[in-house]
């Protein structure tokens, strides 16, 4: 087995095997989100628009009663953008002069990847529910222990968060844990036709009217339910959540994306001159009202 090294210069003569490693996220999710019209496109943000249907209806009517007319009620707010940026990575002539592959070309493919996968993942954890409340429930699974003190999701889980919650249509993102779950239950492995996972591919199904995909996302929460943030280390006793979407209250839109780069010629710093690039861009992975339709399955501990 070779070994490793830090460092990318090789013999100029010999062709190297270029190894990436990337590790990419799936994006099967996003087209669940609710879309953005580009008409409510603003240098802020998103405007969002709200009506709200309290209209009552009267029976018993009289031939002398009156109606008072009244406005139609409407809420309206502006998402703001969350502006992100990657590293700034730099290649220097020598370096690129003893290469024989385009590692620049190479950078900028994998600033694209890690900046998607970026905006995947603080798109699942902006819609997660901060805590359990009312119409935001954070339901722990209640299955078997799968040997660390975890409990595995089971079905009755998924019905469970349902009727806490008044999203329509609602799609959950599975973690890979609750996958694994669903693909060793029981119930599931005996009645392959009206449960959960596909026989032929191990994939999951719609259940109880809930539709399913699996990532590889974590989003987590600490040991008392409340959802941790991104970019904090993770203790041993988190746990880790299944997210619901609903497309009434979710919103994803990539407003702009481009490179910033200092070309080589214009470098007036470095002895030997480098090219700088980078990736900066706005975007919106969000929940439209905070106070309903979310919902999550974390890890119940034994």
């Amino acid at each position: 087995m070779p070994v490793l090294v830090n460092g990318d210069h090789l013999n100029r003569y010999v062709s190297p095997a270029l190894i990436k490693d990337l590790d990419a996220t799936q994006d099967n999710f996003t087209r669940f989100f609710g879309t953005v019209n580009k008409s409510a496109v603003s240098a802020d943000g998103v405007s969002v628009q709200k009506l709200i249907n309290d209209i009552a209806v009267k029976t018993g009517l009289s031939p002398s009663a009156v109606l008072t007319p009244r406005s139609l009620q409407g809420k309206k707010a502006i998402i703001p953008w969350m502006n992100f940026t990657t590293e700034t990575l730099h290649f220097n002539k020598e370096e690129l002069r003893a290469l024989m592959f385009d590692k620049k070309g190479e950078a900028r493919k994998m600033l694209v990847e890690a900046v998607y996968n970026a905006m995947l993942k603080a798109s699942l954890h902006a819609i997660a529910p901060v805590s359990d409340a009312t119409d935001t429930p954070v339901v722990e699974t209640s299955g078997a222990d799968d040997g660390s003190g975890r409990k595995k999701l089971v079905p009755k889980d998924i019905t469970s968060m349902l009727r806490k919650t008044d999203i329509k249509n609602p799609i959950m993102v599975l973690s890979k844990n609750h996958l694994i779950d669903l693909q060793e239950n029981s119930d599931t492995s005996n009645r392959f036709a009206d449960i959960l996972i596909d026989e032929a591919t191990m994939t999951p199904k719609a259940y109880a009217g809930v539709g399913m995909v699996a990532n590889d996302i974590d989003v987590a929460y600490t040991a008392a339910g409340n959802k941790r943030a991104i970019g904090v280390a993770p203790n041993a006793d988190d746990k880790y959540g299944s997210v619901v979407i609903d497309k009434r209250n979710t919103i994803y839109f990539l407003n702009n994306l481009f490179f910033t780069m200092t070309k080589m010629e214009d470098d007036t710093r470095n002895e030997i001159p480098r090219t700088e690039i980078r990736i900066y861009g706005e975007f919106i992975g969000s929940v439209i009202e905070d106070d309903r339709r979310r919902a999550v399955i974390i890890d119940g501990r034994v």
